[in-house]
């Protein structure tokens, strides 16, 4: 039910740690997988995904985890939130998710404006007036006046 989320805590976990999705999901003691995996056990549950939706997710990618291991792995975090300010500061940032989806989204429309081309038509039914008011930007539409004169004959 919350995958997607899942999904995107996974790959912005990899993405900053610079590992690959399979690296994660290795059975694998490496301080620097082990430390990825249990930020992403935290993301998740600071998001409201239980440990059971966890457990099944990380199930799916292949990494067989019971709810007690991830119980540890996300004190393993607090603790080091508690003690390392900026590690608080890393975890703030990768659990924007939703800004990074957004910020993409507004990064390949813009890029399709410089190109002169339609932006995908998912992002016009989302309830926006435009791509334009999604950017952010105001663009004057001047529709032409269309004055008819009646000459009368007489």
């Amino acid at each position: 039910m919350k995958k997607h989320i899942f999904d995107k805590f996974t790959d912005a976990v990899c993405h900053h740690t610079k590992l690959d999705q399979k690296d994660i999901f290795t059975k694998s003691k490496e301080p620097r997988i082990v430390l990825a995996r249990q930020s992403l056990f935290y993301l998740c549950l600071d998001r409201g995904l239980t440990r059971a939706m966890i457990t099944e997710y990380m199930a799916e990618e292949g990494y067989n985890i019971g709810g007690a291991a991830i119980a540890y792995g996300i004190t393993v975090i607090k603790n080091l939130i508690e003690t390392d300010p900026d590690f608080k500061n890393i975890l703030d940032e990768l659990s924007k998710i939703d800004d990074r989806y957004s910020q993409g989204k507004r990064i390949i429309i813009k890029e399709k404006i410089d190109k002169n081309e339609e932006p995908p038509k998912i992002y016009k039914n989302k309830g926006w007036k435009g791509w334009a008011d999604f950017l952010g930007k105001k663009i004057k539409i001047f529709k032409p006046l269309i004055i008819l004169i009646f000459v009368f004959a007489s």
